[in-house]
C-alpha cells in the first residue's frame, strides 16, 4: 500500500498507453477504416461501426482505470501485493495479445510489458 516508484512508473505508462492507443487508433486505424468509401459490407450497419470503435477503445479504458485505481490505492495505502500481481497479469495478457497480433518489434507491447514488470517488481518489494 506504499508509494512505490515502480507503481508510479506503471501508472504513468498505463495512462500513456491508454491515451496513445485511443488517439493513434483513431488517427491511423479506425478513422481511415471507417471513412472508406465504399465501406466493406460488414461495416455498413452503423451498429457494427460503433461496435468496432467501442471494442478498440475498451483496452484503453481498462488501462486508464487500472492506472487511476493504482494511484488511488497507493494514496489510500490499500494496494496489496496480491492485487498488484493480478493487475500486472492484465497488462501481461494485453502485451501477449499485441505481440501475437503485430508479430514484430512494436512500441505497444514493449510498453505493456514494461507496465507488467513495474507492477510485478513493485509488488515483490
Amino acid at each position: 500500500g506504499r508509494l512505490s516508484p515502480f507503481y508510479i512508473v506503471a501508472v504513468v505508462l498505463a495512462l500513456f498507453a491508454a491515451a496513445a492507443h485511443s488517439w493513434l487508433g483513431e488517427k491511423l486505424i479506425l478513422g481511415p477504416l471507417l471513412k472508406n468509401d465504399p465501406l466493406p459490407p460488414t461495416l455498413k450497419p452503423a451498429i457494427n461501426r460503433r461496435l468496432v470503435r467501442a471494442v478498440w477503445h475498451l483496452p484503453s479504458a481498462i488501462w486508464a482505470v487500472i492506472g487511476i485505481y493504482v494511484v488511488w490505492a497507493m494514496l489510500a495505502q490499500t494496494l496489496s501485493s496480491e492485487t498488484a500481481f493480478v493487475l500486472s497479469a492484465i497488462f501481461a495478457v494485453s502485451g501477449i495479445a499485441n505481440l501475437a497480433a503485430v508479430r514484430r518489434i512494436h512500441f505497444a507491447w514493449a510498453t505493456l510489458f514494461a507496465i507488467t514488470a513495474a507492477l510485478w517488481i513493485g509488488a515483490s518489494l
